[in-house]
């Protein structure tokens, strides 16, 4: 299956989502950039459309395209995303992101699960009334709000801890977290250490398109860093998992990383992110790679 474009969104004619705001932080000032850049570039590969939320319409190069019989994938804010496959369908375009996929993906612990820990999705208000169930369950709880909700956070730690030689069981609880938040609830790890990128733990982040592996790459590392063999087998292990699973989306990323477990080193998911808005890797070219899986895909049609 071809990819014909990848769909941005933007206010009006007159604006986009790009624009940076003194207001942003360094992260999301990065993050746009980047973004406009990827525009840029797949509007030189007349690979972009564009999504008008004010006339709601699609457009390419500020005049109306025929989406009828394409395949298009979303790329933009994840609020919008219900929004904008729904009219892509409506278009007759093939969208590689369903109106469900995105919380499903918020959702992802109630569909799929690592391989070495249990993650739970809750509210902080869930949380506190299971509190004593989420202990008996979890040995050491680690505790962060769900992408999308409000921050995406770690909020804090709940685990055991040696006081006076007796191991009790220890919270700190974040008091200005409201009850409503929604959260993952999962086994604490230890990071494995990676002294030569000057980084405290060895990250991944797969992207998946209609269930094929397009990219597996560091996150965090400036530099350009080969990925261990072992951690491309446990990504297309999940991919081949996930993709014998028909109720989760076939379009995704998820971060992998390599961990210590009961002081032994696994490869393990952390979490699934919706790709319309995961931070893309610094070394990883989109548009390059969406090139190379439509040659391979229009080879194996004519093979």
């Amino acid at each position: 299956m071809k990819i014909d474009y990848i769909c941005f969104t933007v206010p009006d004619k007159f604006h986009t989502d790009f624009e940076v705001s003194s207001l942003d932080s360094d992260n999301v000032k990065e993050f746009k950039r980047r973004d406009a850049l990827l525009f840029k570039d797949a509007s030189a590969k007349k690979m972009a459309i564009v999504y008008d939320r004010s006339m709601h319409r699609f457009t390419k190069g500020n005049c109306p395209v025929n989406l009828r019989g394409k395949t298009v994938l979303y790329r933009g804010n994840v609020y919008f995303q219900g929004e904008i496959t729904k009219m892509l369908e409506r278009e007759g375009a093939n969208s590689l992101q369903k109106a469900r996929d995105s919380y499903i993906i918020r959702d992802w612990p109630m569909y799929v699960q690592p391989m070495h820990r249990t993650v739970y999705r809750t509210t902080y208000a869930g949380f506190i009334e299971n509190y004593d169930k989420y202990k008996d369950l979890i040995e050491t709880l680690h505790i962060k709000s769900v992408e999308g909700h409000r921050t995406n956070k770690v909020l804090t730690d709940y685990g055991f801890k040696k006081k006076g030689g007796e191991t009790v069981f220890f919270t700190r609880p974040k008091l200005d977290t409201p009850l409503d938040e929604e959260v993952y609830i999962e086994e604490a790890f230890s990071k494995v250490p990676d002294p030569e990128n000057d980084e405290d733990g060895r990250e991944y982040r797969a992207l998946v398109i209609n269930g094929e592996l397009i990219n597996v790459s560091r996150s965090f590392v400036k530099e350009k860093v080969d990925v261990p063999g072992d951690v491309l087998d446990e990504v297309r292990r999940v991919v081949y998992k996930n993709n014998i699973n028909y109720q989760f989306p076939k379009t995704y990323a998820v971060d992998i990383a390599e961990m210590f477990i009961d002081e032994k080193r696994v490869i393990d998911v952390v979490s699934y992110k919706n790709p319309c808005a995961t931070e893309l890797s610094l070394h990883f070219d989109l548009i390059k790679a969406i090139e190379e899986y439509n040659e391979q895909n229009s080879q194996e049609e004519k093979e």
